[in-house]
């Protein structure tokens, strides 16, 4: 903004409010400015890296922002993606080839293809996922639509993997019944009543609609089932024939008989070609999304009040309870908990898979990584066992030092299968013991990371779980 690298002009034409958060970012409307030196103070990179990245990315043409999820699952971090949005708007590079709008890198649409109907009742009430342990321990009397008793999960790990491990527990205590389909007896099936033995993705014939792309994927099955493992269709289908609903659920079709459905109300033009390369690409593979908009915003309006991009949005507030306008928010803080707690993915796994430490295949190098500023402060070194804790649990696992990480954070690679010792803490290194169910945002996002812990030296004894 001071350098007037902001094509004026060009973002009035998509967006509205950007003079507001400008006179917001330069302090003008009574605020702190959030200078370079202002960020540095927060985020530890130098000022002068910080205007050093700006110019540039300000003078590329096009340059692509794709912001990763994890920045979002922060408390208020639908914020970030506000931001994120305004700095394409800024710089020139949202909606062009080669750029992007600044939002969700999954939200344009795939190739037609077929699918099953989810054959979802009427009425049938919801709850966020986030919060599916309160809705079984509080029900009716807690504001929920109905009282849960049992519960049928398939391709979930929901009890290691959902906010506040501890919750989930006494979650499953209270139900009646639970059923689940798994490979393996992760944390969330040894909790269940019933396990039913599913076939893996190598064992059955699919399509693969990606995460984001224009193509589609044919993946025919390498091998037939083990034991008496199934897939999860002829396990609905059978299910469906024992409580006497017949053929209603199958339309009378075997699941290879499907595939063939969905291949011919598809774009598909040779199926046959498909099934034999393994792939479909439909024919436009360089896009943007909002691309018609930022070429032609008056021929092609957003749904919005304005028709534009509302950077402030009034709407957006009501709904949300968030201010109008985005902006940078400081973590309220606890005395107790000063560490800010991040838990990211491995680059090998993806999330609880192959989570389990008493395992050959699970990770063996789980650590809790720490500054050494931190550490030296709470006399712990690289190697040491510490309790990592806060109100929601504790966690006991081994640290390793480094000046990789900032001080004032802690980061501890989620997945790992929770393992309680007799006290009720975790001896496995299990994230999500120290997560919550509260989440973010009128959707009640999760918040997985920045969450506020505290870590001591572990002197054998069993942890104190602060109430």
């Amino acid at each position: 903004l001071s350098g007037r690298l902001v094509d004026l002009t060009r973002m009035s034409a998509l967006a509205t409010g950007f003079d507001s958060l400008a006179r917001s970012v330069l302090g003008q409307d009574g605020g702190t400015p959030r200078t370079p030196e202002w960020a540095e103070t927060t985020c530890g990179v130098p000022a002068a890296e910080i205007r050093r990245f700006a110019h540039a990315w300000a003078a590329a043409r096009p340059a692509m922002l794709i912001p990763g999820f994890s920045i979002q699952r922060v408390s208020a971090g639908e914020e970030t993606f506000r931001l994120t949005v305004a700095l394409q708007l800024a710089t020139g590079n949202f909606g062009v080839r080669g750029g992007s709008t600044g939002s969700l890198n999954n939200s344009l649409p795939t190739p037609r293809v077929g699918t099953m109907s989810a054959m979802t009742p009427p009425g049938q009430p919801s709850i966020p996922v986030l919060r599916w342990p309160d809705a079984i321990l509080q029900g009716r009397s807690g504001g929920y639509p109905t009282d849960i008793h049992a519960i049928y999960l398939a391709g979930c790990n929901c009890l290691n993997q959902g906010g506040d491990v501890r919750k989930s527990m006494a979650a499953f205590e209270a139900l009646d019944f639970a059923v689940c389909h798994e490979l393996f007896l992760t944390p969330t099936a040894r909790r269940c009543d019933v396990v039913l033995p599913a076939a893996s993705p190598l064992e059955k014939e699919d399509i693969g609609i990606p995460w984001l792309g224009n193509y589609l994927l044919y993946k025919p099955a390498a091998l037939p089932p083990a034991g008496s493992a199934r897939s999860d269709y002829d396990i609905y289908c059978d299910l469906s024939d024992r409580m006497g609903a017949g053929s209603e659920f199958s339309g009378g079709r075997s699941a290879a008989q499907w595939i063939d459905a969905f291949l011919a109300a598809s774009e598909v033009p040779d199926h046959e070609d498909f099934r034999r390369t393994g792939i479909y690409r439909a024919a436009e593979q360089e896009r943007v999304g909002l691309e018609d908009f930022a070429s032609d915003p008056s021929g092609h309006p957003l749904d919005t009040p304005s028709g534009k991009v509302e950077i402030e949005s009034d709407r957006y507030a009501r709904v949300t309870g968030f201010p109008a306008l985005p902006g940078w928010r400081d973590r309220c803080g606890d005395a107790r908990f000063p560490l800010s707690l991040v838990t990211p993915k491995r680059a090998e796994k993806t999330h609880s898979q192959l989570g389990d430490r008493s395992s050959p295949l699970g990770p063996a190098d789980h650590a809790l990584q720490m500054n050494p500023a931190d550490a030296a402060r709470r006399g712990i070194g690289t190697g040491d066992e510490v309790r990592l804790f806060n109100r929601n649990g504790v966690v006991h696992v081994r640290v390793t030092i480094t000046e990789d990480i900032m001080p004032g954070v802690v980061s501890l690679h989620e997945g790992v299968w929770v393992q309680l010792d007799g006290n009720g803490e975790d001896r496995a290194g299990s994230a999500n013991m120290l997560s919550d169910t509260e989440g973010t945002g009128p959707e009640h996002a999760c918040v997985m990371h920045a969450l506020p812990v505290e870590v001591a030296r572990d002197e054998g004894g069993p942890g104190t779980i602060v109430p």
